[in-house]
């Protein structure tokens, strides 16, 4: 089908405000008060005891760290027994999940199946836990009653709850990533771990430090057999072994291509932006009129084979794949800033810590609309995990202002879980890439591309996959064009489709680039989730913004208010529409997060429903099941409500429909609690709508007829609008 025709935008003027009723908050008692009181009361005793003999070096403030399991049917953030852990003085620090099967249960249905719910990490002191059990023991109040009675288990954090895959050294030792439960201001929780990491034999390093929203990362050196003993210190959450960088992707190449190119002179198709690749070098001596190249003192000493990767990665971003018949490359979109990030260095060194900082002193200058990452630690992490490049990429890349394209990582023909995607692969506000074997033909996924599911939220990862096996890039090393495998190079590539929209339609904001990315890829029927995401990324921009002439793609964009729900009406024309529709809807928001709550990670949610007419009867749009009545287990198993990132296309016959609308409510929690409408800031979104019928063949001048608010995206100065068949 041909696409000659522009994307529709200003869809806000077809939003309005509409109705959604809250359903009832009501939730039955698992347990009465006295099965609560024999149950935890033991629990509690062993849990002073047992904190009792904690090293007072190894607990600063003298708090220890209790985990609170919440019973599974009281996992919606309203049901948390926050209110007795404040009675008792203790500070809820973190989250994590769990999966248990609960001495009873409320709902009826598989009775024996485990069931997931939220383990609180609490820190106070041992007389703090000790009143928690006077409260449990002789509170007459009802709210803390209720509290207590939610509660499934609670125990003493220990050693081994926090130590994670540990990887020696050659001479035996181990390089740690310690993630601790403090901030920058906790200067008093940092000091005291780096002691009770000298009194284990070990060396903190405080110098490499990294804190971000009551979390801090440090890089321990220490011997193997002292790992248990500084596992104890109780505001330590994790302990993992710093892993290296994905160097190993520098050696991806595979076989000389076409002869060589020439290289085009004049300017970018725009100025108005800039894009920054985060790498291992650059060779500039074919692309210095396109690209420049920073470094700082420690990363000036390199190999070739850095600087063949990174000079790989940042000719995909500048001119993508190359045609055999390619006699001169096109021009590029816009000009490319080189960072590199990383060289080979001594094992001892934590690299990991240093290129990441590099990355957000870059960040942080907000320069700079478009990112891709294809170096990064060679790991992938649990659920519940929290890990230093995820964590600090998460808040810059919040606001949506920056399209961040990363790497999935190329372990996919690793046996699980290690095949999973790699950080910061898992991050909520960026674009996950995965490789694809082919630009064209069947969807299908490249051998070494890691794999979904993401956590949750952030279920679907990768995003999508690009084309990466014998994929033609020029070589600015040889100034030949060589065939390269691997996400390394299929995320640049992704990435220049979105930056291609934004260059050659200056209305398309980064943001609006990803959620278009995303909802033009090519999706088969059956296709895996896990395995290529929402589908194949388009590598033609143009793809991205145009349509055909029987259908209408319309973009809409604002903010939302939360509590205040609103409906987008879908482009559909006056008059008849025969035959089948379908609508294909994605739906993007910006989000901050909490770090340290991995189970409530986003702290913003929307629910989405299709109303087939006004005043009609409404049914869920991206979820398969009804959003009123579930459970949060099933919201959970479902995991639609806080994604930031959905899409989905359906069918209907078009004689169903009447002036459809999808209506949208926002929803916002902080750390897993339900928080005041006025403190909570507008929810910046994106959402894309195709409606497309076969049997009319001028849909899209009908929708346009009866919407001129539909103005078609203004191309920059110069563009002009491909004729395609």
């Amino acid at each position: 089908m041909a696409k000659n025709n522009l994307l529709l935008g200003n869809g806000q003027a077809l939003v309005g405000q509409t109705d959604w009723p809250n359903p009832p908050n009501r939730k039955g008692d698992v347990y009465s008060l006295q099965q609560a009181r024999d149950h935890l009361h033991p629990q509690l005793e062993l849990f002073v005891r047992s904190a009792a003999r904690i090293a007072p070096e190894a607990a600063p403030r003298g708090h220890v760290v209790g985990k609170v399991l919440v019973h599974p049917e009281y996992l919606a953030k309203s049901f948390f027994p926050a209110g007795v852990l404040r009675a008792a003085g203790l500070a809820h620090i973190g989250t994590r999940s769990n999966s248990i099967s609960p001495r009873h249960r409320l709902r009826k249905r598989d009775p024996d199946k485990s069931m997931f719910t939220a383990e609180l990490l609490v820190a106070g002191t041992p007389e703090e836990f000790k009143v928690l059990d006077q409260l449990l023991m002789s509170s007459t109040v009802k709210a803390v009653q209720r509290d207590l009675m939610r509660i499934e288990d609670i125990g003493l954090m220990d050693a081994g709850d926090r130590i994670r895959a540990l990887r020696p050294l050659s001479d035996g030792t181990l390089l740690l990533e310690a993630v601790l439960h403090a901030d920058e201001n906790d200067d008093d929780i940092l000091s005291d771990f780096a002691q009770w990491a000298r009194f284990c034999d070990g060396r903190a390093d405080l110098g490499r430090t990294i804190s971000i929203d009551g979390l801090s990362f440090m890089p321990v050196h220490i011997p193997a057999t002292s790992v248990k003993q500084l596992a104890i210190f109780t505001h330590l959450r994790v302990l993992r072994s710093v892993q290296a960088l994905r160097e190993e992707q520098s050696q991806l190449r595979s076989a000389a291509g076409p002869a060589t190119v020439r290289v085009p002179v004049g300017e970018p198709v725009t100025d108005a932006f800039r894009v920054a690749v985060f790498d291992a070098g650059l060779d500039i001596a074919r692309v210095g009129a396109w690209a420049t190249e920073n470094t700082w003192p420690e990363t000036v000493r390199t190999d070739p084979a850095y600087v063949g990767h990174g000079s790989a990665v940042t000719s995909a971003v500048l001119f993508g794949p190359i045609d055999e018949t390619t006699t001169e490359l096109p021009r590029p979109f816009a000009p490319v800033d080189h960072f590199r990030i990383a060289t080979p260095r001594d094992e001892m060194v934590p690299e990991m810590f240093d290129a990441v900082s590099r990355i957000c002193e870059v960040l942080d200058r907000r320069q700079h609309s478009f990112v891709n990452i294809s170096v990064a630690p060679c790991e992938t992490v649990q659920d519940d995990d929290v890990h230093l490049w995820t964590s600090v990429l998460e808040r810059r890349l919040a606001s949506g202002e920056v399209l961040a394209a990363v790497a999935v990582g190329n372990h996919g023909e690793h046996p699980k879980p290690d095949n999973r995607i790699q950080v910061p692969a898992d991050l909520v506000n960026a674009l996950a890439v995965g490789a694809a074997t082919a630009p064209t033909g069947p969807v299908a996924r490249a051998s070494k591309s890691c794999v979904g599911p993401g956590r949750s939220p952030g279920l679907v990862k990768p995003d999508g996959v690009a084309w990466g096996e014998s994929l033609p890039l020029f070589d600015p090393v040889s100034g030949a064009v060589a065939l390269y495998d691997g996400t390394s190079f299929a995320s640049p590539i992704a990435l220049r489709a979105g930056i291609g929209a934004t260059a050659l339609a200056g209305d398309v904001s980064p943001m609006a680039a990803r959620a278009l990315l995303v909802h033009t890829a090519e999706r088969p029927k059956k296709g895996s989730l896990a395995e290529i995401g929402h589908g194949r990324f388009a590598l033609d921009p143009f793809d991205l913004i145009t349509c055909g002439d029987r259908e209408a793609m319309v973009i809409y964009q604002g903010q939302l208010e939360p509590g205040k729900p609103i409906g987008a009406r879908l482009p559909w024309p006056d008059g008849l529409v025969r035959g089948k529709a379908k609508i294909r809807a994605t739906l993007l928001f910006a989000t901050s997060v909490d770090l340290a709550h991995p189970i409530n990670y986003t702290r913003a949610g929307i629910e989405a429903r299709l109303r087939r007419s006004p005043g009609g009867a409404t049914v869920s749009f991206f979820s398969k099941s009804r959003l009123f009545g579930q459970t949060e287990q099933e919201m959970r198993a479902d995991a639609h409500k806080w994604e930031t990132m959905v899409s989905k296309e359906i069918g209907a016959d078009a004689d169903t429909l009447n002036d459809p609308i999808l209506e949208l409510i926002y929803r916002a929690r902080d750390e897993g609690r339900p928080i005041a409408s006025s403190k909570v800031e507008p929810l910046p979104y994106v959402l894309v709508i195709t409606v497309e019928v076969k049997q009319e063949a001028d849909y899209y001048n009908r929708v346009r007829q009866r919407y001129p608010v539909l103005a078609p995206i203004r191309l920059r100065a110069g563009i002009s609008l491909p004729t395609r068949t």
